[in-house]
């Protein structure tokens, strides 16, 4: 799997259908982690596929700003996710 479909598929999953996760919690957890732990590495082209998982949003233009969002809220799903946050 591209790297850069994480998000996609990720975003899918949690904001589409049901709402409830359909990956299995202990994949979940390892994918944030590693979107929370490499916010930067991720390819911004996805962005333009927004309206395929259920959001009719225009991205930023900061590809910057983009990344630290990323980070940011990869951060806040893993800790509600695991009881760290509530």
């Amino acid at each position: 799997m591209k790297r850069r479909l994480i998000p996609i598929l990720l975003g899918a999953t949690l904001l589409c259908g049901t709402g409830q996760a359909q990956v299995p919690k202990d994949q979940l957890i390892k994918v944030l982690y590693w979107i929370a732990t490499h916010p930067s590495e991720g390819d911004l082209s996805a962005l333009g596929e927004l309206p395929a998982v259920c959001l009719d949003v225009q991205p930023p233009d900061d590809a910057e700003m983009i990344h630290e969002r990323i980070g940011i809220y990869a951060m806040k799903l893993l800790g509600r996710l695991t009881g760290k946050i509530k």
